[in-house]
């Protein structure tokens, strides 16, 4: 009973978990702003004085310098594109296409949904009389009427937290479809995604006229604030379903006959459940959580570390003078971080050994 009351807890509190540590950031620079920022609101302009100018040759030249590493950023979002998609294996689902709505997330929340109705069925009788305690004892394992209303709680509890992921991650959705990629969408293939993914990346805007490109100081931060919130997210949601949601279902009252009974009648459109389990129900959340995390963390991970700044003219350049040869040191840092792109990648690689993606979640503060 412990472990119920755990769960209903941590479902309660596990959102002001969710900004921990994200990729790119420190414990000493949590960016607190996030918790205010909804991932998928529209950013509001900058004031002039917050924002640099960059000419156009220049901002073409920094972006053949980063070309490298847009390009594998792109890549992540395509992949997202792929898994999140009506026909991903990591979809939300929809009602309005049975054939994606099987297996999806919205569909493991209607089954649950559905549990808490047929629970609730049973306790109603339990309550009225008309079917002895004795006897329901026997098939759910609970010894009292108490004890069937915790179990109810922790039940419900799982329904809330599968309706509330439901709702972020189609926020999320959408947030990353309208994002460019490499091949997304598919009518700007290739160099002009590109070009937008880092118009994107720096919240950049280019003046019709001059030509010109507007660059808020904070766009890359504001960029990395949405994918740090959904990794946030996405590492809250597995503390819960790994440290709460699994062991509930996996306690022997979880396990009966009758309490698989309470998803058998969950009927969605074209599927049934006869061979679900609480337990195979809560391990498919964690593979979904999982299937998202890999290329989230990507996109956020390669946007901090690897990417460099624009060029910001209206700053002070310092020339250091070695022999009879000046030298920008700007330029010089930007051309050896593309130039030891393959050593930075290879470094990353042995920090983390070959792991699979959901690995991922455990080693990144390393």
């Amino acid at each position: 009973m412990w472990l119920v009351s755990f769960f209903y807890l941590f479902v309660a509190i596990h959102p002001l978990c969710i900004y921990a540590v994200p990729p790119g950031s420190s414990p000493k620079n949590k960016y607190s702003n996030t918790l205010e920022y909804e991932p998928w609101s529209e950013p509001q302009p900058e004031p002039r004085a917050r924002t640099i100018t960059i000419s156009k040759d220049d901002w073409n030249e920094f972006w053949q310098a980063e070309l490298r590493i847009v390009n594998a950023i792109g890549l992540q979002i395509d992949s997202l594109h792929d898994l999140i998609n009506e026909d991903g294996i990591c979809r939300i689902g929809s009602y309005s296409k049975p054939g994606t709505y099987t297996g999806s997330l919205l569909w493991i929340s209607d089954a649950v949904d559905e549990a808490v109705m047929n629970m609730g069925a049973v306790i109603d009788l339990i309550r009225s009389n008309s079917q002895p305690l004795l006897a329901n004892s026997a098939l759910y394992q609970f010894r009292s009427l108490q004890m069937a209303e915790v179990i109810m709680e922790g039940i419900e509890a799982f329904a809330e937290a599968l309706q509330i992921m439901v709702e972020k991650y189609g926020d999320y959705k959408k947030y990353i479809l309208d994002t460019p990629g490499k091949e997304y969408p598919t009518a700007t293939a290739g160099v002009p995604n590109l070009s937008g993914l880092l118009m994107a990346i720096f919240s950049a805007t280019q003046n019709p006229q001059t030509e010109n490109y507007i660059v808020p100081k904070n766009g890359r931060e504001r960029f990395l604030s949405r994918w740090r919130g959904m990794w946030g997210r996405l590492r809250s949601d597995r503390m819960l379903t790994l440290g709460v949601l699994i062991p509930f279902t996996e306690q022997p009252w979880m396990k009966t006959a009758a309490a698989q009974r309470l998803l058998f009648g969950f009927v969605g459109p074209g599927t049934s459940l006869p061979d679900r389990t609480w337990e195979s129900l809560a391990k498919g959340l964690r593979d979904w959580i999982n299937c998202w995390g890999g290329p989230v963390y990507s996109v956020a991970d390669m946007t901090a570390h690897l990417l460099g700044s624009p060029p910001d003219k209206s700053r002070p350049q310092w020339l250091v003078a070695i022999g009879d040869e000046p030298e920008d040191p700007g330029d010089s840092k930007e051309q050896v971080m593309i130039d030891n792109l393959g050593l930075i990648l290879k470094a990353r690689k042995s920090r983390r050994g070959n792991l699979p993606f959901e690995q991922i979640f455990d080693t990144d503060r390393q």
